[in-house]
């Protein structure tokens, strides 16, 4: 699987890749701001107003990494999905 996730993402243009790190960078702050014992729906919040990104998009982020490990590689190749476009977990 992580060899498919790193062909996916050599594959990818620099802006999709660029926001697919944006984005695991936002997961990584929920789950730490979760594991110093906030809610995660508290967690979310906090990285809402910090980051300037909706609430709703977290939610949609963490749905796409939910069940995928904790590989950045394969955790990344999710979060560059296009909307609407499947992908393998």
């Amino acid at each position: 699987m992580l060899d498919g996730a790193n062909a996916y993402l050599s594959g990818c243009s620099t802006a999709a890749l660029s926001a697919a790190v944006k984005r695991y960078s936002v997961v990584a702050e929920v789950e730490a701001i979760e594991a110093l014992g906030q809610t995660r729906s508290a967690a979310i919040s906090i990285a809402a107003c910090r980051r300037g990104v909706s609430p709703s998009a977290i939610w949609r982020w963490l749905r796409r990494v939910d069940g995928c490990g904790s590989d950045p590689a394969i955790r990344l190749r999710h979060l560059t999905a296009d909307k609407g476009r499947a992908h393998a977990r």
